[in-house]
């Protein structure tokens, strides 16, 4: 069975999509084991000891760029 362009993208889209929700559920799971206390530490915390926990936060952040659509070809 060939596979067609649109088929293809729509492929990749759903790729992506299941992606993203994996990435939130993870996030979901991370945040009840965390629990309210994480967050209410945090808000009493000055700039320089939110430092530490603002790097590892970001290390977890993962950024994915969509596949562009190559040009039609004519």
């Amino acid at each position: 069975m060939a596979t067609t362009r649109a088929g293809s993208f729509y492929g990749a889209e759903l790729t992506r999509l299941r992606r993203v929700a994996e990435a939130f559920l993870n996030y979901l799971t991370w945040r009840r084991r965390k629990g309210p206390q994480m967050f209410m530490k945090y808000a009493g915390m000055t700039m320089e000891e939110r430092d530490p926990l603002v790097a590892e936060w970001a290390n977890t952040i993962r950024v994915e760029e969509a596949p562009t659509a190559s040009a039609p070809k004519s």
